[in-house]
């Protein structure tokens, strides 16, 4: 698309190019060296098949020349072998005549691993509040300062948190955060309203706010997000390399600027234990209710012996 790469299957998300480019300049490179089996049959033993096992099956992969609707090149692409020349197995798709070619291509590992996956990186210890709204539950958590546990805004009476603060996991939830499959944001699974809304506060005034939606139950549940933030309104320092170490922490506006231009016009699909956390109800973070045993009933006064 132009003079960059994107991914068609995920609505034109952007590939590394770097990554693309290694791959056809890798392509080029391959020189055949000396000619292997013709017989399909034995094609999985070069890991050249397209049935069979994980361990027989090729990866095929096909190359379009700009405007045109069949593909130029369609290639199987088998084991790797490095001694005593670095090189592969290979065939072109519509031939059984196998080859050992010299040189190296690099093909993903996963549908994924070609896009850059980063979607925010914060850190834990800046955050001051966290506000999640699931239907009619809402609830927050706060603290003047990093080194003071959180607290629950919303504690019901007579309860009690599971642990004395538990809610570090969901504070680190936009820490290091990449995504495990991405969508645009016009997909029809996202057209109704979201199933929960989550919010981070920063102590210098920042914000980056989260709509959700699950897909699935329990420990199998994934976490669909659309993520937005807000400037910081506390002033910049004129030297943030050496600011007081009491100025108010967060993401800075040019970096929630550079992640909006990211985030805009997409949904991410977060992994499972960064989901969880957000995924969390008010009761899961209290322990349980404690049900009192019935009291016996009073013994009735013996009839008289009268």
């Amino acid at each position: 698309k132009g003079t960059s790469w994107v991914d068609t299957s995920r609505g034109g998300y952007p590939v590394k190019t770097s990554e693309v480019n290694r791959l056809l300049l890798g392509l080029m490179g391959l020189q055949k060296k000396e000619a292997k089996t013709s017989r399909a049959e034995r094609h999985g033993e070069l890991k050249l098949a397209l049935t069979g096992d994980e361990q027989q099956r090729g990866q095929v992969l096909r190359l379009w020349l700009a405007g045109k609707e069949q593909a130029g090149w369609e290639i199987v692409i088998g084991e790797s072998k490095w001694s005593p020349v670095q090189g592969l197995y290979a065939r072109l798709l519509a031939e059984n005549q196998c080859w050992f070619v010299a040189g190296e291509i690099q093909l993903p590992y996963q549908p994924t691993a070609w896009l850059d996956k980063e979607v925010t990186n914060v850190n834990a210890s800046d955050v001051e509040r966290m506000l999640l709204v699931r239907g009619e539950n809402r609830f927050t958590m706060t603290r003047p300062d990093d080194a003071t546990p959180w607290a629950l805004a919303e504690m019901p009476e007579g309860r009690t948190l599971k642990e004395f603060s538990p809610f570090g996991s969901l504070a680190n939830a936009l820490g290091y955060l990449n995504f495990e499959d991405v969508a645009p944001a016009t997909d029809p699974r996202f057209a109704g309203g979201a199933d929960l809304a989550a919010e981070f506060g920063f102590f210098n005034g920042a914000s980056i706010r989260l709509e959700g939606w699950s897909e699935g139950e329990g420990e199998d549940a994934k976490l669909w997000v659309r993520l937005s933030s807000a400037p910081p309104t506390a002033a910049l320092p004129a030297d943030p390399a050496n600011a007081p170490l009491d100025t108010p922490r967060g993401p800075s506006a040019d970096t929630l600027a550079t992640w909006e231009g990211k985030w805009m016009g997409w949904v991410y699909q977060l992994p499972q234990w960064k989901g969880k956390a957000l995924l969390q109800g008010l009761e899961d973070w209290l322990e349980p209710l404690v049900e009192e045993p019935p009291s016996a009933p009073e013994d009735e006064a013996s009839p008289s012996d009268e």
